[in-house]
């Protein structure tokens, strides 16, 4: 018998009686060891990011670096194309601060949401912040779609 006819026997053997004992099989622990590494490596990914950031932070405490670094990082962090701050309003409507909107290199022709752009949403008005007095977040994927209500 050749070594690997014997080999193939061998694994298939070895799953079969990992099957029948309820335990995961050698592909399926390989298969979780990569995933894991993956998990590994993009939480690795995000210590580095924000190190950056809190290294910028540092060097600079005046609050319009803070926020361009921050904006930034946090864009090549989440792997997004766009990314600006929102001001909220003690009654839960707010504003875009334009002076700290990054959009990745390509993005620059797109339209900005402009300068102290004011984009009240009547749900967190209604709701008195809803999620957000929470500190928990909403990521929108299109924000002209999103049923925000704009005023100027």
């Amino acid at each position: 018998m050749s070594d690997r006819i014997l080999h193939k026997i061998t694994k298939a053997s070895a799953d079969l009686f990992c099957k029948l004992l309820g335990q995961p099989s050698n592909s399926n622990l390989k298969t979780q060891l990569h995933d894991k590494n993956i998990q590994i490596e993009q939480l690795e990914e995000q210590a580095r990011a924000l190190y950056r950031v809190i290294s910028r932070i540092r060097a600079s405490l005046e609050l319009e670096t803070i926020f361009r670094t921050a904006t930034k990082e946090t864009c090549k962090l989440l792997r997004v194309e766009r990314i600006a701050v929102y001001r909220f309003n003690e009654n839960w409507g707010g504003e875009f601060i334009y002076d700290f909107e990054f959009a990745e290199p390509g993005w620059d022709n797109i339209e900005t949401l402009g300068k102290n752009l004011v984009w009240n949403d009547s749900y967190l008005q209604e709701h008195q912040g809803g999620r957000y007095r929470h500190n928990e977040t909403l990521v929108v994927s299109d924000i002209y779609s999103a049923g925000l209500s704009r005023t100027r």
